[in-house]
């Protein structure tokens, strides 16, 4: 059976494209939530790097510290929206070269 024009729309990427464009940004969110450096993401324990004996397990008694923890995720909360935005506009731009979003 020849192609046919009534055909061509099943096969077209548009009923995916909102679901990958969600993966996209869920995936890009979580990365930069993980760098944070903040207690209750990944990007915290990078501090212990820094420091030795005693003093490491302050540090680590203070990160761990459910107070702080809570203040983490507020600022964290607060300041997300400041270096995602530019970042997501970046990785928009070199997903598709040439349309240039703002």
């Amino acid at each position: 059976m020849p192609f046919d024009e009534r055909f061509s729309h099943s096969l077209t990427w548009e009923p995916l494209t909102p679901i990958l464009s969600i993966f996209f940004s869920l995936n890009l969110i979580l990365m930069l939530f993980n760098l944070l450096p903040f207690p209750l993401f990944d990007g915290s324990s990078i501090l212990l790097l820094f420091v030795k004996g005693k003093k490491a397990e302050k540090v680590f008694e203070f990160i761990h510290n459910p107070g702080f923890k809570f203040l983490s995720i507020l600022v964290a909360w607060r300041i997300f929206a400041y270096f995602f935005d530019p970042v997501h506009l970046f990785a928009i731009n070199h997903l598709y070269p040439g349309v240039f979003y703002k």
